[in-house]
């Protein structure tokens, strides 16, 4: 079989395909059919129809990221915007394409600044983020994005640290927030960058490791629901990342974090064998 038939749409329904996002990119430019070509584009990405999320963004004929990325400056706009550039970040094909592409200034321009106004799509904008640095390359590239280092107060990573900073209060609540997701998400963005030696000293040098270090410390949660992407399984992720490196490790050594996993050691399990990682590390 032509592995292109596996990405893309049956070859009778192309002409289709073609007209039906033309239309739909011709409609978005318009306040009173914006919401629904959002619509049909959402539903287009979808689960069951998956197959159209790398040919709508792997191609020149449009720029469907572009238009999407101005449509998070309309607040009525903003969710079903970020729902769909969420489900075309999924694809290894298409993170390229976002977070280099003729279109990635505009796309990180417009993601930032949900998250810097506090709106309460940020927390979709650091799925996204995180989405697209499950990409190498793009690591650096949204580390250092809008001045990056640490003299930026508006620097991607002071803005990560800010949210961590304001939003961690509502994990206090026993309902699910967007606030608390903010802080979830941001903290799967970091698990990402920390990968990299480069984000794993930049990150050691904010207030984010003692956040990070106290969603494991203080959890009210028993083991068993540190479940895959749940806040307390990234935070143990972050922390192994930054303990890999000993500028990054020495930050953590300072804050006495070998005892916060005393209770984790010996209950088995992926969650145990970090642990024990960072027992051994910190030393």
């Amino acid at each position: 079989m032509n592995p292109r038939t596996c990405l893309y749409p049956h070859h009778d329904d192309e002409k289709d395909f073609d007209v039906m996002i033309h239309s739909i990119l011709e409609d978005i430019k318009y306040d009173d059919t914006r919401q629904q070509a959002l619509e049909r584009l959402f539903s287009m990405t979808h689960l069951a129809h998956q197959h159209n999320r790398i040919p709508m963004v792997c191609t020149s004929q449009w720029d469907v990221i572009d238009a999407l990325a101005d449509c998070l400056y309309h607040e009525s706009d903003r969710r079903l915007a970020c729902l769909t550039l969420n489900n075309l970040s999924i694809p290894f094909e298409n993170k390229a394409v976002m977070a280099f592409g003729s279109s990635s200034s505009n796309l990180l321009d417009s993601v930032l600044m949900v998250i810097q106004n506090g709106y309460s799509e940020s927390y979709l904008c650091c799925i996204l983020l995180m989405n697209l640095t499950f990409l190498d390359d793009a690591k650096l590239k949204v580390l250092n994005y809008h001045g990056g280092g640490l003299e930026n107060p508006k620097s991607l990573l002071r803005t990560m640290e800010l949210v961590l900073k304001t939003y961690t209060r509502f994990l206090a609540r026993k309902v699910l927030s967007v606030e608390g997701e903010a802080v979830r998400w941001t903290t799967g963005l970091l698990r990402n960058l920390t990968t990299i030696e480069e984000g794993a000293l930049l990150v050691s040098k904010t207030d984010i490791p003692s956040l990070v270090l106290s969603y494991v410390r203080d959890s009210r949660n028993p083991l068993h629901q540190w479940t895959e992407d749940s806040l307390e399984d990234l935070s143990l992720q972050v922390l192994v990342n930054l303990a890999k490196h000993v500028e990054s490790a020495d930050c953590l050594k300072s804050l006495n974090a070998k005892h916060a996993f005393d209770s984790i050691v010996g209950q088995g399990g992926i969650h145990d064998v970090r642990a024990s990682f960072l027992q051994v590390h910190l030393h």
